[in-house]
């Protein structure tokens, strides 16, 4: 199994850097990411969703303004190879926000979209990533991290609807994934 590094947009600020130096020619898939958790993530990330013209952020950078309060209150998986499903997938993210943002670019003869909720839940404080991502044939196999905040976390009395999107440049890619909990300590 070859791995690959994810390139959390987050991290380094959603550079579109190429992170698989052999290329998806030789079966390599790229793997971009939002979003992360921690405050130095969160900040570089803002950053690079407000230095970027809305008509020009690809869908990692689109999604963040929407990652805790998505309109998609069930828990899933998708796995979007088509224009006419990203724009309802879109619709339904974006779904409790005003203006509407249109969705952000995507070339599905390269790309697939990856996108993982965690449902509604009762407060903050729950965050969903997609933490890193490999190819294992001709399958990418991307790990999602469902996080819950701990007993002594401050968290909001608001409902959310956490999501993550990853953008896989390999089109009609099989993927798999890996799942895991993990609760915040926040002692």
């Amino acid at each position: 199994m070859r791995r690959l590094t994810l390139f959390l947009a987050l991290v380094a600020a959603c550079s579109s850097a190429q992170v698989d130096p052999a290329g998806p020619s030789t079966g390599g898939a790229l793997v971009f990411s939002c979003c992360g958790e921690s405050d130095s993530v969160i900040m570089a990330q803002m950053k690079r969703h407000d230095s970027t013209p809305e008509g020009q952020r690809p869908p990692e950078i689109a999604l963040f303004p929407y990652r805790s309060n998505s309109g998609i209150t069930t828990r899933e998986r998708m796995i979007v190879t088509d224009q006419a499903t990203w724009a309802q997938v879109w619709a339904t993210i974006v779904k409790n926000h005003s203006p509407t943002p249109a969705p952000a670019a995507v070339d599905f003869n390269r790309e697939t979209i990856v996108v993982a909720t965690m449902g509604q839940r009762s407060s903050g404080g729950y965050v969903i990533t997609i933490d890193s991502g490999s190819v294992e044939g001709s399958t990418v196999v991307l790990t999602v991290t469902e996080r819950s905040p701990g007993p002594t976390c401050g968290t909001t009395a608001a409902l959310t609807a956490p999501v993550a999107l990853a953008r896989i440049l390999r089109p009609r890619a099989t993927v798999r994934f890996v799942e895991k909990t993990a609760v915040t300590d926040c002692g």
